[in-house]
């Protein structure tokens, strides 16, 4: 699914020389700090998952599969996700999931870039609680 990409501003020298839209806007590649630490983890998640109802559709940044339950992995920057009408978005979005049955782990920027050893504690703990991955993690 692609993202949405808004205007916004930026230097001349970082429009040359960013090699994906995150670094044309400085914000930190969250979701590849937390696929890695996933990976030496032994975690195994799917990146990019859809989770499909009557009338919504939401893309988790990553979905781990346990055997009792499933955890929405979300990876939450300050600048796309301060503004009160995403807050909207993220509520709506986590109560959907919910009432499916889904944990959502929702880590933040700072978190992730300053402490990315204590978000992976955090999903660990999840996982475990759920019974660990299950098949269709694997």
């Amino acid at each position: 699914m692609p993202r949405r990409v808004s205007f916004g501003f930026t230097t001349l020298h970082r429009l040359r020389t960013s090699k994906n839209v995150l670094q044309l806007y400085d914000i930190a590649p969250t979701e590849q700090i937390i696929k890695d630490g996933l990976g030496l983890a032994g975690i195994k998640a799917v990146a990019q998952y859809h989770v499909v109802g009557s009338k919504k559709r939401y893309c988790l940044d990553f979905a781990a599969l346990c055997k009792q339950g499933s955890i929405a992995i979300e990876c939450d920057n300050k600048k796309a996700h301060s503004g009160p009408r995403q807050r909207g978005k993220d509520k709506a979005k986590n109560a959907f999931l919910r009432r499916r049955g889904w944990t959502v782990l929702r880590l933040l920027e700072h978190n992730i870039v300053s402490d990315s050893d204590g978000c992976m504690v955090r999903i660990k703990k999840a996982v475990q609680k759920l019974g660990g991955i299950g098949k269709e993690g694997e």
